[in-house]
């Protein structure tokens, strides 16, 4: 009798333990799916309106990386507004990122989680955009959303490839044709037979901001095709982003019948008339060339170096010494009216000078430069 209390005493001590263990392991199992469910990349934005700045609750990195802040227009990426410092691996709270100037109102404002490559500084094209469970780390801060991964892809991705109306091929010589016509709603495809990467994009250099969803928002590989789909009306400049000297024009009109030939495009009624001095430009002060700023009709490029800040409505950067960058940037039309400027007018000069050499008999330059510019009461981009 004595020997059986004894065994059962035992079944009960093993009974005990095994318990003991099996809730210890349970524990332990729980405590290592909570770490790592703390280690999955998340990113928590307050649904918030936005003026000046965006606020980030909390942000998640397996790597060091950013938070990027940018724009969406009619369900497509816009341009990139800010981004955050470096933030290092792990968890960041509280974070405000400031913006320069309020975005438009027809832009929404997406936050966007990146890796970092490597080199410390943000890079769309080597920054890597986080992803869990195949979903992109991106929400929407007015409405706190989830931005679909489809947003994310550039409309020429192969297999997804629309019929195009117009072909332009990106060779190492630029873009041809340099100018095409099209319809409202019809698409083109931009072909890279260069060496090189090619980053179609509207102007100016480097905002992007006259067709801000007119942009690949990264270099593509020699062999691949973007597409974009034009549902506005205008004339609309674009350039390579990594080589801006190379651009060229898409004229979206609204129906059949509307100018196709160069010499039809540009409306020289449509631009002042100044006096043109000795050789041949004409100097302007700098409120008419503030509205020629705003005419899409006007080539406007800043030919200072080293960059000190634009004006707003620049199509394009062209160091004033690189004539032939310049020459092969602008329409092929002569008459087509181009605007030239520097920080005080010495630069801008000469280039102004070497386009009437070339044969452009509409040639603005801004007497006084973005110094007079400045002081006149309007306002420079830095």
């Amino acid at each position: 009798m004595e020997r059986k209390y004894i065994i059962i005493g035992v079944l009960l001590l093993v009974g005990v333990g095994v318990f003991f263990l099996v809730q210890r392991n349970d524990a332990t199992d729980t405590e290592n799916k909570t770490a790592q469910k703390s280690d999955v990349p998340s990113l928590s934005v307050p649904k918030q309106l936005v003026l000046k700045s965006v606020r980030i609750d909390r942000v998640n990195l397996a790597k060091p990386g950013y938070v990027v802040i940018r724009g969406m227009a009619d369900g497509k990426l816009s341009q990139i507004l800010e981004v955050s410092p470096l933030l290092p691996a792990g968890a960041s709270s509280d974070i405000t990122i400031d913006l320069l100037e309020a975005p438009p109102d027809n832009v929404s404002v997406i936050a966007v989680a990146y890796e970092d490559d490597g080199d410390g500084g943000f890079n769309p094209t080597f920054d890597a955009r986080v992803v869990v469970d195949e979903q992109i780390l991106a929400v929407n801060v007015e409405t706190g959303t989830k931005i679909p991964n489809d947003v994310f892809l550039p409309e020429g991705v192969a297999g997804a490839q629309k019929d195009a109306a117009v072909t332009v091929t990106y060779t190492d010589q630029g873009y041809t044709p340099a100018t095409v016509t099209i319809q409202k709603g019809q698409t083109v495809s931009f072909v890279n037979n260069s060496s090189v990467p090619m980053w179609t994009a509207s102007n100016p250099h480097p905002a992007h901001t006259i067709l801000p969803t007119f942009d690949q928002f990264k270099g593509s590989e020699p062999g691949s095709v973007y597409q974009y789909t034009f549902d506005q009306v205008g004339t609309w400049r674009y350039h390579d982003h990594i080589n801006p000297s190379f651009g060229g024009v898409v004229i979206v009109t609204e129906a059949e019948g509307d100018p196709t030939d160069e010499e039809d495009i540009w409306s020289v009624s449509a631009v002042p008339q100044l006096e043109k001095n000795a050789d041949g430009y004409m100097p302007t002060d700098p409120d008419t060339f503030a509205t020629l700023a705003n005419n899409p009709d006007v080539t406007m490029v800043n030919v200072h170096i080293p960059y000190e800040g634009q004006i707003a409505g620049t199509d394009l950067s062209v160091p004033y010494n690189k004539t032939e960058e310049l020459l092969a940037s602008l329409p092929k039309d002569k008459n087509a009216p181009v605007a030239v400027y520097c920080r005080s007018g010495g630069m801008s000069a000469v280039a102004a000078r070497a386009l009437v050499a070339a044969g452009y008999t509409n040639v603005y330059d801004l007497s006084g430069g973005m110094i007079a510019f400045e002081k006149s009461g309007n306002t420079l981009i830095r």
